[in-house]
């Protein structure tokens, strides 16, 4: 019985010894899983705002380039504008230094050139003549205006400048207006209405880039912030705390490569704000600030902790390890639906950028692309994510490979890239995102595709050269005609009517020689107008196919003298709207130019096809090429590189185009032939 009794009294005395430790080992561990909860919270924590200050940095990355590209595009509209209206300026200077200039041709040529309002000064600012009527603008230029051209223009090295935009009179709106000296003494002022390009701005400048950003899901607010005031702002943002009184913007300011962040309170709101330094053609224009809402965040911190409470008296009640296992997956559940949240909206950003965004790994992988890129190289991604950048675009492959060998983050680098669709000149830009060593861990390649820009900048070139040319040539011929019919006149009276007494032979001969000649310049001068003043066109319905095939058949005993094979090939659909005769010289310029610069057993190919609305003629050829100087020459009016050339073919085929509304291209290397592209819209002619 003692023994019974001890036997039992053991796991009695057992139990109520180790109910304290019990106890204290329960608190042990409730305290070691507080501990460990609060760890893994400032974990998830770490990780979201990691996540966030990613997509910020990405999003400010997007950002500055799209409103660096905003104001250079409307930079690029106002630098074409300003360049036409000087154009016209220097020709009615050239017309009143030559007292050809009177009102009648004044209002004629601002009407014809849409300017508004031409004024000529004399040196006092009074108004001599203008093109507008005169009841709508005083005879004296006010003072200020004045004062801001006589000093400039009074210098020797100033003989043109640009006025800019100003407030019309009488509320006639915003004018865009130039100034040039007169040799007369004086000057003149041109200005154009500039509502539609204010509008354009207003449309899709820097402004409505900040207020679609503003829109955008996850978004709180955006704007750029300079020293005295919020310069844009997405909606929303009313007042803010000036620049010099916010040390983070002033040390954004201070570190213009570094994008910063914090979080703030913004409207009642707790936000995760990202800013940097925004600079434009190398001038601060004041602190690009976004701010990204942090509610996602805090919900996710919230709900963990309360799972982490409820884990915590669970794992209490049914064992410290599989409480503390749930926690984990709990949180780490949580963290991947805040990760592929932020992701998705990170991914919706880059999806729908303009530009191709391309991402690569250290070892030149790519690791991501958006829909940009994929249209860009004209493949799924699926042939595009993990394949070696250089086997998709070898330049791109070799700029990318030099960017991550130095480091060195490059920014709007103009260069020349090989997709399969052809050449493309793009500005290309690289940014980098280091690990926690300061590795670069993964490089971002930005492409805007700029070929259709430069295409149409060239043409614009040319056809403003041309027109000053035609316009030029016009002035000359008339000018020139008068004196050059008395003169020849006269020679003839001379000749006819006048004997002299010896050397009678080398009278009549250099009588002649005179008459000969002025009839020669006034062919010159013929050419001249019919340049200037080309006939209109004669649009018909045309059988490409027909047309083409008559093109190579005029010029086929030419080809057979050089031993040159023509060939021609048409797969766009017939009738075409264009003036055939016009069209038929263009072509047999083209072709004749592509026989003439061809030896023995080189091949001219003319072919046609259509691009959407497009028609698109080609003549290609395997002679000896042009180099780019040439290239850029080809297109000048009396620019030959022909021994006999007259230098008016090409440009005649730059006005027949132009007159139908198209462009023409060319693609020239030395050896390696030539390629004239010719595009003409099936809209109305």
């Amino acid at each position: 019985m003692p023994f019974l009794k001890r036997d039992r009294l053991l796991p009695a005395r057992f139990g109520a010894l180790n109910a304290p430790l019990m106890w204290l080992l329960a608190g042990l561990i409730g305290v070691l899983l507080f501990i460990s909860t609060l760890v893994e919270l400032r974990s998830v924590r770490r990780e979201l705002l990691n996540t966030l200050d990613q997509q910020g940095k990405a999003m400010m990355a997007s950002m500055q380039k799209a409103l660096i590209n905003a104001t250079q595009g409307f930079s690029l509209l106002e630098e074409t504008v300003a360049d036409k209206l000087l154009s016209n300026a220097r020709l009615l200077e050239e017309l009143d230094a030559n007292r050809a200039l009177t009102q009648e041709r004044l209002q004629r040529l601002a009407t014809e050139n849409g300017i508004s309002c031409v004024s000529l000064f004399d040196e006092k600012g009074k108004r001599i003549m203008q093109s507008a009527p005169a009841e709508t603008s005083r005879s004296q230029l006010s003072e200020d205006l004045l004062d801001g051209l006589l000093p400039p223009l009074s210098r020797k090295d100033t003989d043109e400048l640009l006025l800019g935009f100003r407030q019309g009179r009488f509320g006639s709106g915003q004018r865009y207006a130039v100034a040039k000296k007169r040799r007369r003494g004086g000057f003149l002022v041109l200005n154009i209405d500039a509502q539609e390009m204010l509008e354009f701005r207003r449309q899709s400048g820097a402004g409505r880039l900040m207020r679609d950003i503003g829109r955008s899901r996850g978004m709180v607010y955006a704007m750029v912030q300079d020293s005295n005031q919020v310069v844009l702002a997405s909606e929303g943002v009313e007042a803010v705390l000036p620049l010099k009184e916010d040390s983070f913007l002033l040390a954004a300011l201070a570190a213009p490569d570094s994008i910063l962040s914090r979080q703030v309170r913004f409207a009642e709101r707790q936000v995760y704000e990202v800013a940097q330094a925004l600079i434009v053609d190398d001038r601060q224009e004041g602190v690009l600030r976004i701010g990204l809402s942090s509610e996602h965040v805090s919900r996710a911190l919230a709900s963990s902790q309360q799972r982490a409470i409820l884990s915590s008296i669970l794992l209490l009640i049914v064992g410290v390890a599989a409480g503390n296992s749930l926690i984990r997956r709990q949180n780490y559940a949580t963290l991947q639906q805040a990760y592929r949240r932020i992701e998705t909206y990170t991914g919706g950003i880059l999806q729908n950028m303009a530009e191709a965004v391309i991402a690569v790994d250290r070892e030149n992988r790519v690791t991501l692309v958006n829909a940009a890129a994929e249209k860009f190289y004209g493949r799924p991604r699926e042939k595009l994510v993990g394949v070696n950048c250089a086997k998709i675009d070898q330049e791109l492959g070799r700029e990318l490979r030099r960017a991550i060998d130095e480091e060195s983050a490059v920014q709007d680098r103009e260069c020349v890239l090989r997709p399969d669709s052809g050449d493309r000149t793009v500005l290309m830009s690289v940014a980098f995102l280091h690990d926690s060593q300061g590795t670069i861990d993964t490089a971002f390649v930005v492409i805007k595709d700029i070929t259709e820009e430069k295409m149409l900048q060239q043409d614009l070139k040319r056809r403003d050269q041309l027109s000053a040319m035609g316009q030029l040539a016009s002035g000359v011929a008339h000018e020139i005609r008068n004196p050059l019919n008395a003169i020849s006149m006269i020679a003839q009276r001379f000749r006819n009517e006048f004997v002299p007494q010896s050397d009678s032979q080398e009278y009549a001969k250099l009588t002649q020689i005179v008459v000969d000649e002025s009839r020669r310049i006034n062919d010159i001068i013929q050419q001249f107008l019919q340049f200037a003043r080309p006939a209109a066109l004669q649009v018909e319905s045309v059988d490409l196919s027909v047309l083409l095939r008559d093109v190579l058949t005029l010029l086929s005993s030419e080809a057979r003298e050089k031993k040159v094979e023509l060939d021609s090939t048409c797969t766009a659909a017939s009738p075409v709207q264009l003036d055939r005769a016009k069209i038929q010289q263009v072509l047999i310029n083209l072709v004749r130019n592509g026989i003439e610069a061809c030896a023995a057993g080189d091949r001219v190919e003319l072919s046609c096809d259509r691009q959407g609305e497009n028609l698109v003629i080609r003549v290609q050829d395997t002679g000896i090429g042009m180099s780019a100087d040439e290239v850029d020459k080809i297109f000048n009016l009396y620019y030959s590189s022909k021994e006999k050339g007259t230098g008016l073919g090409l440009s005649i085929v730059q006005q027949i185009v132009s007159q139908h509304g198209g462009t023409i291209q060319v693609e020239s290397e030395p050896g390696r032939g030539s390629l004239f592209v010719v595009q003409l819209p099936q809209g109305d002619v």
